[in-house]
């Protein structure tokens, strides 16, 4: 659950950083372990399943819903259009227009479109 959250943080907040593995998790949880046993924290199984269970519905929906807000934000911005225009011709020496590999260039272009609210 610790490393899960980490993930979905770094995918929320579009730092990759924040990200860790599984490994790195467990070390963590390991030393934390050692620390909290100096320590005298009680806790009732209940309330571990309650945290346990609270850990997993972030896991599980908490995934699904920054899928469906990327998603929402993707279909919201204005994606760029290519338009195809044909390409310069060059004249070698015998006269003839050179042969151009498909006939048409590329240019990229960025198209702004404003939404009209309700």
């Amino acid at each position: 659950m610790f490393v899960g959250l980490h993930v979905m943080a770094a995918q929320q907040f579009q730092v990759p950083e924040l990200a860790m593995e599984m490994s790195e998790g467990e070390q963590f949880m390991k030393s934390a372990q050692n620390v909290m046993r100096h320590y005298s924290v009680e806790t009732t199984q209940k309330t571990l399943d309650w945290i346990a269970l609270g850990g997993t519905v972030c896991m599980i929906y908490g995934t699904r819903f920054g899928a469906y807000m990327l998603r929402k934000k993707n279909e919201r911005e204005p994606q760029p259009v290519v338009y195809r225009t044909p390409a310069p011709q060059s004249v070698n020496g015998s006269g003839k227009p050179a042969p151009v590999h498909g006939g048409f260039a590329e240019t990229p272009v960025s198209v702004e479109m404003e939404f009209e609210s309700e």
